[in-house]
C-alpha cells in the first residue's frame, strides 16, 4: 500500500512534446522559403539534434543550438545574424510557452490527494524551467516536494526516497517513460505505472524508452493518469467481507 506517489511532469502531467513539435514545424516552415522541403529539414534535425544532445543534455541551449545548426548546415548563406536570430526564437518557445495541463490530471490530482497520498513530483530537465512549469500547475498546492534532476536512473529515485523520508515499499512512481520513470524506479524497490505514450509522437526526451519492451515486475501500464488514479485507490480498498446470510429458522 502506497503512502506516496511520485509523478514525472513532461507529457505525464503537463503536454510538453507538443511545444518541440511546434517549434520543429516553425523551423520546417521557414527552411521551405529557403527551397528545402519539410522531410529534408527534419532528417537533417534528427540528425544534428542526437550530437547536441550529447554535448548539452537537456539543457536550455539544446534546441536553439539544433536550430542555428540546420540553418546553417542547409543555407549556410542565409545563416547571417537575423535568420539565426528567428531560429533560435523557435526553439525558445518551446520553453518560454505555458505547457497545457493534459485532460483528467487535475481530477486524478483531486482524487489522490482526496485519499491522503503524499504527492511528490521528480522531473528532468532545466531547474529554471521545470521550476517555471511547476509555478502554472493549477493544482501545485497539492504538491509536497519538486525534485528537478539532470536525468533519472535509480540513485535518483533512491536519493529522492531519502529526502523525502519514505522507504521504497511507500512509494509509488507513475510516468509516460519506460526509460527514464519505471525502469529506474522499480530497481530502485518501488512499484510504477507506465502512463501508455501517445502514439505517433516524436519522443524528443524518451526516444530510447522502446528497448525494454516488457514491463519489469512491479510495474504495470495504464492509459491514463485517471485511470492510474483510479487503479491505486481500488487496490488500497479494503476487500469487502461476504456476511453469511442467516439461516431460516427449521424449529417447529
Amino acid at each position: 500500500m502506497p503512502k506516496a506517489i511520485f509523478l514525472d511532469m513532461d507529457d505525464t502531467l503537463i503536454a510538453t512534446n507538443v511545444l518541440y513539435e511546434n517549434a520543429v514545424a516553425h523551423l520546417r516552415g521557414f527552411m521551405a522559403h529557403f527551397g528545402h522541403p519539410p522531410e529534408k529539414v527534419q532528417d537533417t534535425f534528427n540528425r544534428i539534434d542526437k550530437d547536441m544532445y550529447k554535448l548539452h543534455g537537456l539543457s536550455i541551449e539544446r534546441m536553439p543550438s539544433s536550430f542555428a545548426a540546420v540553418l546553417k548546415d542547409l543555407a549556410p548563406e542565409q545563416a547571417g545574424e537575423s535568420n539565426t536570430a528567428v531560429v533560435r526564437g523557435f526553439a525558445s518557445s518551446i520553453f518560454n510557452t505555458v505547457a497545457n495541463v493534459k485532460p483528467g490530471v487535475p481530477e486524478a490530482i483531486s482524487q489522490l490527494a482526496a485519499e491522503g497520498y503524499e504527492l511528490h513530483i521528480i522531473t528532468s530537465g532545466n531547474d529554471k524551467v521545470q521550476a517555471d512549469r511547476f509555478s502554472h500547475l493549477p493544482f501545485r498546492d497539492k504538491i509536497k516536494s519538486l525534485h528537478v534532476v539532470p536525468s533519472k536512473d535509480k540513485a535518483v529515485f533512491e536519493t529522492a526516497l531519502r529526502k523525502t523520508g519514505l522507504r521504497p515499499d511507500e512509494a509509488l512512481m507513475i510516468g509516460d517513460s519506460m526509460k527514464s520513470d519505471i525502469l529506474p524506479s522499480t530497481a530502485a524497490g518501488m512499484k510504477a505505472i507506465l502512463i501508455e505514450p501517445q502514439p505517433g509522437v516524436p519522443g524528443f526526451f524518451h526516444a530510447a524508452q522502446d528497448n525494454q519492451p516488457t514491463l519489469p515486475e512491479g510495474a504495470r501500464l495504464c492509459h491514463s493518469l485517471i485511470e492510474a488514479a483510479r487503479t491505486i485507490i481500488e487496490d488500497d480498498r479494503p476487500a469487502p467481507t461476504t456476511r453469511k446470510a442467516p439461516g431460516r429458522n427449521m424449529s417447529p
